[in-house]
């Protein structure tokens, strides 16, 4: 669904077990500071988790991922960052996963063969055709970045994909498209998916966020990171720590469906 990924070349497999080994220089770390420490993204947990199933599973297909949790920050300040992964099969259409080192687990979650029933790619067309034509704020590419900025999260071109927000009440619309240079994956489309939920709240909040949990992510078509240059983002906030998301191709295909993002002020 997302083709090899960006971390399958610095991850060693064996069994059910997977170890990440990644250089500190990668843009996931360079690119995503908060606080001026290098902290691996959220989504890059679950972009890592899904290169790695490819690798130990190859016969294995994920259509879900359920009732992810993101226990703590991994930070990238260290000579040698290294993650193990590790999976126990739930019956034949389940994979639980954990993501720790030798003092810690960062995150869980469980990856589904099954596709699961969702309204977001429903509600996420509907909300991506309101506010085509109806907004009451609008936010530049600047301006977004520029208040992340204040909120003590700097951004490097790899994760700076939003072009504009346009918001309307609880919903908004965010267009990302290619930066020079840093083209799509997984880890900074996600990212900058739940960049766009932050976004609905410029204006009324300054403390920066983190993702904390996640109910469902279904991944509806495959996406060809190779020839796509922009997407939208949908955002439903439903409370001030839950938000559903939904990433459309730019005609308006649904490709990621996120239902109950959770997320709480940032532990940094």
């Amino acid at each position: 669904m997302i083709g090899e990924g960006i971390f399958a070349p610095f991850i060693q497999a064996q069994g059910h077990a997977a170890t990440l080994c990644l250089p500190p220089h990668h843009p996931c770390f360079s690119d995503h500071q908060v606080r001026s420490m290098p902290v691996l993204p959220g989504v890059s947990y679950l972009e890592l988790v899904l290169n790695a199933a490819k690798l130990l599973f190859p016969h294995y297909t994920t259509s879900t991922l359920e009732d992810c949790l993101w226990l703590r920050p991994f930070l990238g300040n260290v000579p040698a960052p290294r993650l193990n992964i590790e999976f126990k099969p739930v019956g034949d259409e389940r994979l639980a996963f954990t993501v720790g080192d030798q003092e810690h687990t960062y995150a869980l979650g469980c990856l589904c063969a099954e596709p699961a029933k969702t309204d977001i790619p429903a509600q996420g067309q509907r909300i991506r055709e309101q506010l085509g034509r109806h907004f009451s704020r609008y936010f530049s590419h600047q301006q977004v970045y520029a208040e992340f900025t204040g909120m003590g999260i700097d951004y490097g071109p790899f994760f700076k994909k939003i072009s504009d927000v346009r918001i309307h009440e609880q919903q908004s619309l965010a267009l990302l498209s290619r930066q020079a240079g840093a083209g799509f994956c997984f880890s900074n489309l996600l990212d900058c998916a739940f960049q766009s939920g932050m976004a609905i709240s410029i204006g009324t909040e300054r403390g920066s966020l983190m993702p904390f949990s996640l109910g469902t992510l279904v991944l509806h078509a495959p996406i060809d990171f190779s020839h796509t240059s922009e997407y939208w983002v949908t955002t439903q906030k439903n409370t001030e720590f839950r938000t559903d998301i939904c990433v459309l191709s730019h005609d308006g295909r649904p490709l990621i469906s996120v239902r109950d993002l959770g997320v709480k002020p940032s532990l940094l």
